[in-house]
């Protein structure tokens, strides 16, 4: 049927993931949140944690493991495993997190991932 429109590098659907979570999300969820971690490099890490299919846990072991990836979203340290299960909870049932991953989609047929 022609090329896969899929990614098979964890890599590339980080990217993905990150640029669409910049364009379409606040930097932080509220004014006097911990400002840690941006909604979108917390939203890449649940986003790569799905396509690992993996748990919580070991996707951040995964962040651990590769400097790449970290650096690629601009993570100075991994969020705890239940700063991922939290924010799972809001940004995955957001109205909005139909879009962004319609988005995401968008963006990687674009890319011709």
């Amino acid at each position: 049927m022609g090329m896969s429109m899929s990614s098979k590098s964890p890599l590339q659907v980080l990217r993905t993931a990150y640029a669409v979570g910049q364009e379409s999300l606040s930097d932080y969820s509220h004014v006097k949140s911990p400002h840690k971690f941006t909604q979108a490099q917390l939203f890449a890490c649940l986003v790569l944690k799905v396509f690992l299919g993996t748990d919580y846990r070991g996707v951040c072991e995964f962040l651990k493991d590769c400097h790449e990836f970290r650096a690629e979203i601009g993570l100075r340290q991994v969020p705890h495993f239940t700063t991922l299960q939290k924010r799972a909870g809001t940004l995955l049932t957001l109205p909005s997190a139909r879009e962004l991953l319609l988005q995401s989609v968008a963006k990687a047929k674009k890319n011709r991932l």
